[in-house]
């Protein structure tokens, strides 16, 4: 699921932006009173909402296709799914980010790959870091997938509340943050 949403996120997002940067079909909204954060703010809001699409049809056909024993309505999924949504907004906010400055689709791949396969491996999603030694977690914790996971995790897993999870979640609010404030400032309507 949260590689899913980290491809998702990412790189079509940034993809897309650089395409159409690529392609000059920016310059129109350039003519517009659109802000930047406004137009950044609608993809992000639109990609929020294709992703709940996604992530749903990916977890009913899951259950009901291939009866995989999904507790779809359960209390961890209810309480997930806040997490699901700030954890998605975080990594679209990235995707927005990396495609802010770029001038082509190659760019943004190169940016978007230089960002996707470390966080694969060192997100703690594909390889678990719990033999790690402490320095290393304590370095990879501050990754904001990192962060997502690990919360994730204890909603899903452990079963924590989320005002339990206080200060990860306003972590996780203040990456999202980040990233969207540095992609609006960052942020050109032209190639050049």
């Amino acid at each position: 699921l949260v590689i899913c949403l980290m491809s998702l996120g990412i790189m079509s997002t940034a993809l897309s932006i650089a395409s159409l940067r690529e392609h000059n079909a920016l310059k129109i909204y350039a003519c517009f009173p659109v802000p930047k954060l406004v137009f950044l703010a609608s993809i992000l809001v639109s990609r929020v909402l294709m992703m709940l699409i996604s992530v749903g049809t990916l977890l009913l056909v899951a259950r009901y296709g291939y009866g995989i024993d999904i507790s779809l309505w359960s209390v961890q999924s209810m309480r997930a799914l806040p997490v699901i949504l700030l954890g998605g907004a975080m990594l679209l906010s990235l995707g927005t980010l990396l495609a802010s400055r770029t001038s082509s689709v190659k760019e943004t791949e190169l940016l978007c790959h230089l960002i996707h396969y470390p966080a694969l491996f060192f997100g703690n999603l594909t390889i678990p870091l719990n033999d790690a030694p402490a320095w290393i977690k304590s370095i990879l914790s501050v990754i904001p997938i990192n962060q997502f996971v690990s919360v994730l995790r204890q909603v899903m897993l452990d079963g924590a509340s989320l005002p339990s999870l206080w200060l990860p979640l306003l972590t996780l609010a203040g990456w999202t943050a980040l990233f969207l404030t540095a992609a609006t400032f960052m942020f050109r309507w032209h190639k050049s």
